[in-house]
This record gives structure tokens, C-alpha cells and sequence, in this order.
């Protein structure tokens, strides 16, 4: 497999490898993440590698988010102010590694993460593992939660996912199982 990127001075040997390399991971990617390829990152073995662990690595949005948690609520009491102040260094560089912009978007569903009461607790860990979440869907979910609460409905956990075809694929929630 191809471990490192193509030089700019490749030799068509060195190019042919990545070529082969990429059709071979190419044959068992699913529709849904071939649309979220470049051509350059469907023929290219490592650019390919490289791009499929960014999309499956849901780990980012959940790092930002549970990084920004612990930064906003950080209280120095019962700890000295080197640990305190070290704790906000590594949280910020935390943060800074997920290459993740504090848009409005983001600042929208933050607000909705450290803001609601412990009925929503559920809600909002699905919300911690949800991929491409965005505060629209957020805000359905918890309309829908808090109707459903209010009228003492049983709770349909298919409802927390709003699930919706899209492209071949899932939208705005958890899929059935992992597009690889």
C-alpha cells in the first residue's frame, strides 16, 4: 500500500503504484463516500487512504465539542493555578487540532449542548455522536423531544435520528452501519 504521498518528481512506476492501489480500495467504497471523493483522491492510493480516515473519523466534531464542554465549565477550585492554566493550554490546543471554526452554526449547537437540563441528556449524547449534525437538525430533534415530553409520549428512539435519504445515504443522523 502506499504510505506516503507522490513526490512531484514521481516516476511512472511510483504513479502506477498509487494507481493501483486506489482501485483496489475503490471496489469496496460505498456510492455515498465515492461522492465525497476528488477524482485526484480516486486515483491516488495514499490521497484516497488519507481522505477516507478524515471522513470516518468521527472522533473531530466530538473532540471540538466535548473539549469546548470541559473548556467552558474548567473552575480552578481544588486544583493549583499551573495545573488550572495548563488544563486551558491543552484544551485549546485540543480544540485548535480539530481544525474546527467556531462559525454560528457551531456556536448554535454548543449553546444547545451545555444549556439544556438533564431531560435532554439523551438527546444531546446522540448529539455528541452524530456526524455532519447541524444546529437545524439539532433544533428539529429537540422540538420533537420536548413535544413527546410534554405529552408524555414513550420514547421512539428512531426518532432521535432523523434519518433521511440523501444521495444514495443518510442524512443527519447515525446510519445503519458504518459507509466505509
Amino acid at each position: 500500500m502506499c504510505q506516503k504521498a507522490l513526490p512531484p518528481y514521481a516516476t511512472t512506476a511510483q504513479k502506477e503504484k498509487h494507481i493501483d492501489a486506489a482501485d483496489e480500495l475503490i471496489l469496496i467504497i460505498s456510492s455515498n463516500i465515492k461522492a465525497r471523493l476528488t477524482d485526484t483522491e480516486q486515483n491516488d492510493g495514499y490521497l484516497l487512504l488519507t481522505k477516507l480516515k478524515e471522513i470516518n473519523s468521527p472522533a473531530t466534531d466530538q473532540v471540538f465539542y466535548t473539549s469546548c464542554q470541559e473548556l467552558l465549565t474548567l473552575r480552578a477550585a481544588g486544583t493549583d493555578l499551573e495545573t488550572f492554566l495548563a488544563r486551558i493550554k491543552t484544551l485549546n490546543e485540543k480544540i485548535d487540532g480539530t481544525g474546527i471554526e467556531l462559525d454560528a452554526e457551531r456556536r448554535t449547537l454548543l449553546v444547545l449542548i451545555f444549556g439544556l437540563g438533564s431531560s435532554f441528556e439523551t438527546l444531546v449524547q446522540i448529539w455528541a455522536i452524530t456526524p455532519d449534525l447541524t444546529a437545524d437538525m439539532a433544533i428539529r430533534q429537540l422540538r420533537a423531544e420536548q413535544h413527546r415530553l410534554e405529552h408524555k409520549e414513550p420514547r421512539d428512539d428512531t426518532g432521535f435520528l432523523a434519518i433521511r435519504k440523501r444521495r444514495g445515504g443518510f442524512q443527519g443522523g447515525m446510519s445503519p452501519g458504518r459507509d466505509i
